[in-house]
């Protein structure tokens, strides 16, 4: 019994720096996820792409919190929950009053990469891969969504050149939209493109003009062939009539 607890306490000990400052800020944002309310599905698939880089989740706030202010984090018991390399307690950010999941207007983004990191996911953007799981364990960051396999731009390209539905252009480009390449889970929407056809309204009133623009043409040459008769006539009864 001894030893094991021995074991835990080497291995909490062991940690870097950066990796528990990467769990505590997991936990912050799982924590709101979880107590926060419903979450969007917008939010959930913005989570997971983050997840997918294998290194913890943070949430880039904006406006939910009160800035300056910290209180302790408690688990699901009440307890403050304490570092275990540090041996202070751990804090998180006081909400505004009244806010919710819904108040949030930041993004979900993975944790900033080591140098080495950043090359694995240059190397997953390409080629594919599935990232590493951080193995967090605390109360709210072990909840956080597994890292999940990446297709890769190039495998991408690959399949939609054999398939021959894109352009050789054109399969690059859905292979970097649908590969998510350097985008670091910075939550933006890349949905599909519909090909964009004419409005039946817009259509409609062009016809409805062209046809007054006629209409007025039709007017004016009309009006100067009247003219151009009315002087005609009276210069053929002057000739004929003697009149002057």
């Amino acid at each position: 019994m001894g030893s094991t607890r021995s074991t835990a306490g080497s291995a909490n000990a062991a940690r870097s720096p950066r990796s528990v400052t990467r769990e505590s800020r997991t936990a912050s944002l799982m924590e709101a996820v979880m107590t926060g309310g419903e979450v969007s599905k917008k939010r959930e698939a913005e989570l997971q792409k983050a997840a997918n880089y294998g290194r913890g989740v943070q949430f880039i706030e904006s406006t939910p919190v009160v800035k300056g202010l910290t209180q302790y984090r408690k688990d699901s018991k009440g307890n403050v929950i304490v570092d275990p390399v540090t041996g202070k307690p751990e804090t998180k950010a006081v909400l505004k009053t009244g806010a919710s999941a819904a108040d949030y207007t930041g993004r979900i983004t993975a944790n900033e990469p080591t140098l080495k990191e950043l090359g694995g996911d240059i190397k997953r953007g390409l080629f594919g891969g599935q990232a590493p799981d951080p193995g967090f364990t605390g109360e709210y960051s072990k909840y956080t969504p597994k890292p999940q396999p990446v297709k890769g731009l190039i495998p991408t390209v690959i399949d939609a050149a054999i398939s021959g539905s894109l352009s050789p252009i054109g399969a690059i480009m859905k292979g970097v939209s649908s590969s998510g390449f350097f985008s670091y889970g910075d939550g933006k929407d890349s949905g599909s493109t519909a090909a964009t056809t004419p409005s039946t309204e817009s259509t409609t009133e062009f016809a409805e003009a062209e046809q007054k623009r006629k209409a007025r043409l039709a007017q004016i040459q009309g009006a100067a062939m009247t003219e151009a008769s009315r002087k005609f006539i009276t210069a053929t009864n002057r000739t004929f009539g003697g009149g002057k």
